[in-house]
């Protein structure tokens, strides 16, 4: 296991220096980080640069995949509701608009240059060259710095895919995640404001891991 320290943080945005794939470790443990290691990557986020803590809180938080994080970092947008944040991801069928837990809607406050405003959508600066390999890179990168330097990418989203089904109903965890040909994801037949009991809930067992 990589015993990088957590000082070789600030060197996080190398990653995105190449269109990857990432070139270190070859990774071949493709299980979901469990919760002590989705803890000890979360707290990684904890004073790098904002738009690269983004990518990182967006796939271990939002089950974003790299795919859907560069469509954002190019063509997506964020947008505030009061106190919550919400991402549109535009991939898949259909694209899909998901509250967010709140360390991933401080980050993207800081994104938007402190816009408090509700007035619909926002730009989201997240880097530009966000490419998916680029992306794959740097959340490579980022599993090296917090010591996964053998764990794939998958595992930071697979996360969210094991442990979302375990405090809110199955459906409802796989429609936010987007996951297709399990059950039937198609949101529209749940009540309005289901994503954001979902985003709450991931801010009660899941984001309290930067700090517990």
């Amino acid at each position: 296991m990589n015993t990088t320290t957590p000082d070789s943080r600030s060197a996080r945005p190398r990653h995105f220096s190449s269109p990857g794939p990432h070139k270190g470790t070859p990774r071949l443990d493709t299980r979901p980080l469990t919760i002590p290691e989705a803890r000890r990557f979360l707290r990684g986020t904890i004073g790098v640069p904002t738009e690269y803590a983004t990518v990182e809180r967006l796939a271990l938080l939002a089950g974003l995949r790299p795919s859907e994080i560069a469509d954002l970092a190019r063509q997506g947008s964020v947008e505030r509701q009061g106190s919550r944040w919400y991402v549109t991801v535009l991939r898949g069928k259909r694209p899909r608009t998901i509250a967010v837990a709140q360390l991933v809607g401080e980050a993207l406050q800081d994104l938007t240059g402190g816009q408090l405003h509700d007035q619909g959508p926002l730009r989201c600066s997240l880097p530009r060259h966000a490419t998916v390999g680029r992306v794959v890179n740097h959340l490579g990168g980022a599993l090296e710095d917090s010591g996964f330097g053998d764990a794939s990418v998958h595992a930071i989203r697979g996360f969210l895919v094991k442990q979302l089904p375990t405090v809110v109903a199955r459906d409802r965890a796989y429609a936010y995640l987007g996951v297709a040909g399990v059950v039937n994801v198609d949101s529209r037949g749940f009540p309005e404001g289901w994503d954001v009991e979902v985003a709450e809930l991931i801010d009660q067992h899941f984001g309290v891991l930067a700090t517990s």
